[in-house]
């Protein structure tokens, strides 16, 4: 088992994770939305899709899990990061 980091770079970010890899913490880390996560090496990947909302920004939840908020530019601005889950 390892700890992985995937950066969100966009409003809609695809990464391949284990399905049962375990999101642990989303945060800013030098001004950049990063995920943490466990998964191990021999597992196999799939495609997740994680994705950024702006607070005040209307999205669709249905679908979709809260994983976590982050703070940015001294907590001026504030994103939520949600999974959506394929239907």
């Amino acid at each position: 088992m390892k700890v992985y980091k995937y950066v969100l770079k966009n409003l809609s970010n695809v990464f391949k994770v284990n399905e049962n890899a375990q999101i642990l913490h989303v945060a800013s880390q030098g001004g950049e939305i990063c995920m943490w996560a466990t998964h191990s090496d021999d597992s196999t990947l799939i495609d997740r899709e994680f994705f950024v909302v702006g607070t005040g920004h209307e999205f669709e939840l249905v679908g979709s899990a809260h994983i976590g908020t982050v703070l940015i530019d001294s907590e001026a601005i504030v994103f939520h990061v949600f999974e959506k889950f394929k239907q």
